[in-house]
């Protein structure tokens, strides 16, 4: 069996992956389309969910299991949104849902606490089974001070983050389901919990094979 600084170790790099692509959003990149009008759900292998609410939504397909939407405002590029679902390994079977969240609670405070680019400023972390036993919900803000496209006199930017880790029940695999929002300070949404939120109610667990 893997060593536990060897298995934190492994999902600390993978979540830093993720963590900087929802810090990375403050032009267009390449490979997005735009939600076809009246498009109105997705599917793909072990998820069915509708793009977030409102217009100029772009999409892109990162696999079979894995989509990321984005969306700019036209008044400021450095206001942005992206939601997505991106799966993760681990290097062994984790066996107990207590262990898992502790496990994504501790990657993600090495993660930030190590970083030069972020710093936290409000996490938080339970189970909750809305995808299923292994399911872990997470709320966390942070200051961006990397951001591309920082405005003259801005010293940072703030990333605010809802988001779900699961393991798929019959894919046997873990993701990240997340609702992002990053903007200068005072700028976030009011209703970023309630966007946030009926993007994860779009998602649904397809568990026969599709």
């Amino acid at each position: 069996m893997k060593r536990p600084y060897v298995l934190l170790t492994s999902l600390i790099l993978i979540l830093f992956f993720i963590i900087t692509m929802n810090g990375c959003m403050s032009h267009m990149p390449h490979g997005y389309t735009k939600v076809p009008e009246g498009q109105k759900n997705y599917v793909l292998k072990g998820f069915s969910l509708a793009p977030p609410q409102g217009e100029e939504w772009y999409v892109q397909m990162l696999g079979e299991s894995s989509i990321s939407f984005s969306k700019k405002l036209e008044q400021s590029k450095n206001h942005t949104y992206i939601a997505n679902i991106v799966p993760f390994d681990l290097p062994v079977e984790i066996k107990s849902k207590e262990k898992f969240k502790e496990l994504v609670y501790e990657s993600l405070q090495i993660q930030i606490k190590e970083s030069s680019r972020f710093e936290i400023i409000k996490y938080e972390i339970a189970l909750d089974n809305r995808f299923g036993e292994y399911s872990v919900r997470a709320h966390d803000v942070e200051k961006d001070y990397q951001a591309r496209n920082m405005p003259h006199g801005a010293n940072h930017l703030i990333m605010d983050t809802y988001s779900f880790y699961i393991k798929h029940p019959t894919l046997n695999k873990y993701f990240r389901i997340a609702y992002s929002e990053r903007s200068l300070p005072g700028e976030i949404s009011k209703t970023i919990m309630e966007d946030a939120q009926r993007f994860f109610d779009s998602v649904q667990l397809i568990t026969k094979e599709n």
